[in-house]
């Protein structure tokens, strides 16, 4: 039983560092779309890295079990809190250019 417990802990860790990765990658993509040319292409390049991230972390992590995907998810969910509680704490002068 503890041991269930610690690895569902140590799964919602995983998560947590999963989907940091995932949201800090979406936020950079964004930031740097205006000043760059091409957007399409690098905003797809990297929803796909992204999302292959996402997806080998979890299938290898969830050993066919539904209580590890949501460990995971619970995990992935964090992350998306902490990452836009930290986006909206960023001054809106540095978010994006100045308009007149």
């Amino acid at each position: 039983m503890a041991r269930d417990i610690l690895t569902l802990v140590g799964l919602v860790v995983v998560g947590v560092a999963t989907g940091a990765l995932y949201f800090q990658g979406l936020w950079w993509t964004l930031k740097g779309l205006p000043s760059k040319g091409a957007w399409t292409s690098r905003f797809i390049g990297s929803f796909a890295l992204r999302a292959a991230l996402v997806v080998t972390v979890f299938y290898l992590f969830m050993g066919n079990d539904w209580r590890r995907v949501f460990a995971l998810t619970l995990g992935f969910l964090v992350a998306r809190f902490l990452i836009i509680r930290k986006v909206r704490q960023v001054p809106r002068d540095n978010r994006k250019e100045k308009t007149p």
